[in-house]
């Protein structure tokens, strides 16, 4: 298979596990995450190429991030990044915030720089996130509002 699927959030539970699958199918990964030297080391073990990407809701970050592959074809694109606060809304909204880009935002510019080489590969898109996040956030984020303990 010519190509390569992208994986961001490599070095996460979810990234590397399918970096590993992958190398067991002979498919051509690109990994990226935000710790250098673990990085390596899955990319040593599974023999991929790998990029550094500081911070998934930094723009310029994503893009530095995927120069190095910016001419090959991508095959997929899994984005492995993410996080699920279930700490009470009580402080400040910054947490919100914080969880939104994480898990949203920084999914957006990575398939926001892609999209000319994803357009051809719509139907190999995977989001690897448990999605009853969304769930939790909206019901605590009702709950401490219908309390008055959060203010937007």
């Amino acid at each position: 298979m010519e190509g390569k699927i992208i994986i961001v959030g490599a070095t996460g539970y979810t990234g590397s596990a399918l970096a590993k699958l992958l190398k067991q199918e002979n498919i051509d990964c690109h990994l990226i995450g935000r710790n250098e030297s673990e990085l390596q080391k899955l990319a040593n073990e599974t023999g991929q190429s790998f990029s550094v990407c500081s911070n998934v809701s930094d723009e310029q970050s994503v893009n530095e991030s995927l120069s190095s592959i910016a001419n090959d074809k991508i095959l997929g694109f899994a984005y492995c990044v993410g996080s699920i606060v279930l700490k009470s809304f009580q402080t400040t909204s910054e947490d919100f915030i914080n969880t939104f880009n994480l898990n949203v935002t920084g999914a957006i510019l990575f398939i926001k720089k892609l999209q000319k080489q994803l357009a051809e590969i719509v139907d190999r898109l995977f989001y690897f996130q448990q999605l009853r996040w969304i769930e939790v956030l909206i019901c605590t984020l009702l709950s401490q509002l219908q309390k008055g303990l959060f203010k937007v």
